[in-house]
């Protein structure tokens, strides 16, 4: 099973670019987490992983609260169940999303030996976005200085490859896609990728 780590902050474009990932074969684990954001109803991020996330990181400090080995311990046995229905449903690749991830990647690292996908957005574009949902500042430019900080410094210091995705280009750029999926090795069929551009223009 190959393992895509999608990296990104809250309001940052994730939720599109993973359905994308989705339509094309991913399997992006649900049920996921649901949203009152009527443009992204479904966050397509999974909701025990969310749970388990949270149980270690406070999501408003983006403070460590949890145990690291309860974590561990939960994550390897929902990973397991999560391995054999993907390979029930014929899929290839695993792919993981949330914000809170980013605080847990040696560990995921050391588990999966992931792909990684690191979706940036202009902050100001961020924080346009969390301020039309209402939300907390942690899911704007607060957050998204501290997780693009934390992200670069890991990546950077352990020498981990990574494809950067601009979210701007990614929507708009066809050919920038097929290099997105070319990356991580994953080859949907047609009518998956007819699925996945249809997802992402509406």
């Amino acid at each position: 099973m190959k393992n895509v780590i999608v990296i990104a902050t809250w309001s940052s474009g994730s939720t599109a670019m993973t359905g994308y990932l989705d339509k094309c074969g991913g399997y992006t684990c649900p049920p996921h987490v649901k949203t009152r954001d009527e443009r992204t109803p479904i966050a397509y991020e999974p909701k025990a992983y969310r749970d388990a996330l949270a149980d270690l990181f406070d999501e408003f400090t983006l403070q460590r609260k949890g145990e690291p080995a309860a974590f561990y311990k939960a994550f390897d046995a929902w990973y397991a169940k999560e391995v054999r229905q993907a390979k029930a449903e014929g899929c290839t690749h695993i792919v993981l999303k949330h914000p809170l991830q980013t605080l847990a990647l040696p560990y995921l690292d050391r588990k999966l030996s992931p792909y990684y996908v690191f979706v940036t957005r202009p902050l100001e574009d961020i924080e346009q976005t969390r301020m039309r949902r209402r939300i907390h500042s942690i899911y704007g430019k607060k957050g998204a200085k501290l997780l693009y900080l934390n992200t670069f410094n890991y990546l950077v210091a352990e020498a981990k490859p990574f494809i950067a995705v601009p979210f701007p280009r990614f929507r708009r750029d066809e050919g920038f896609r097929t290099k997105v999926l070319d990356f991580i090795e994953l080859d949907p069929a047609e009518d998956q990728l007819n699925a996945a551009e249809d997802f992402l223009v509406n």
